[in-house]
């Protein structure tokens, strides 16, 4: 009896020593979880580096593209191209585009005449004289002017305006030659000199200058004519003989 007393002792003092005895490791039941539990360090260096874009800060690529295309639909094309000026309306200028230098009929180019908006044009006079002195609006009829400007809603907005000042007198061709066939109405001549020698050339007489000598078949004369949708009119006859 004593013996089976002796070890129950024992057993108890050994009790503390182990594992097993959960009298005396009162923790073992209790989980601990470790910082930062299920996230890895990959995933905490991201969370730390993460930011936020704030809806103030505009994209730089953006705003540049913007600033561009302000700037684009804000400076005006600039376009160059050279006009007789058939007439001045105020700050409304008209132009010949087609034929710029001296008029080869009367009335050439009202038909087909480009307006422009002249009325903060910068006006250059590029020849100044005697004889062509410099003026306060050197835009005027007949002269040829080299014109710079751009359009804006179907408007022709001149900037500079560029001009000799000097006026083009009108072309007029001079035939001379021997009376072919003569009447009220028209004159028919074979040229004997200048540009188309032997050609026979037919003149329409409704514009011309009443004519102050006889004309007759044979006679010499020289005429001062324009040609108009393939119509010559003489707007002069000088009987030569």
């Amino acid at each position: 009896m004593k013996k089976y007393v002796f070890l129950g002792i024992i057993t108890c003092f050994a009790l503390p020593f182990t594992s097993g005895c959960s009298f005396f490791n009162p923790s073992s039941n209790i989980e601990v979880s470790a910082p930062n539990a299920g996230t890895t360090e990959s995933d905490n260096a991201a969370s730390e580096g993460e930011t936020t874009p704030s809806s103030d800060v505009e994209d730089s690529s953006y705003a540049d593209s913007s600033i561009n295309a302000d700037e684009a639909e804000t400076t005006p094309d600039i376009q160059t191209t050279i006009g007789y000026v058939l007439s001045v309306d105020e700050n409304t200028m008209y132009a010949d585009l087609k034929n710029t230098g001296s008029r080869l009929y009367p009335g050439e180019g009202e038909d087909r005449k480009v307006a422009f908006d002249i009325s903060n044009a910068e006006q250059v006079q590029t020849n100044i004289s005697e004889f062509n002195p410099a003026t306060d609006n050197l835009i005027s009829p007949g002269i040829q002017v080299t014109i710079e400007y751009y359009v804006e809603n179907g408007v022709n907005i001149a900037t500079k305006l560029t001009s000799d000042g000097d006026e083009k007198e009108p072309y007029s061709p001079v035939a001379i030659g021997k009376v072919n066939a003569v009447s009220d109405t028209e004159l028919s001549i074979s040229v004997t000199e200048g540009d188309n020698i032997g050609e026979t050339i037919t003149f329409n007489l409704s514009v011309c200058d009443p004519i102050s000598d006889p004309i007759s078949v044979d006679s010499q004369v020289a005429i001062a004519y324009y040609t108009k949708q393939d119509i010559n009119y003489a707007i002069y006859v000088g009987c030569m003989s």
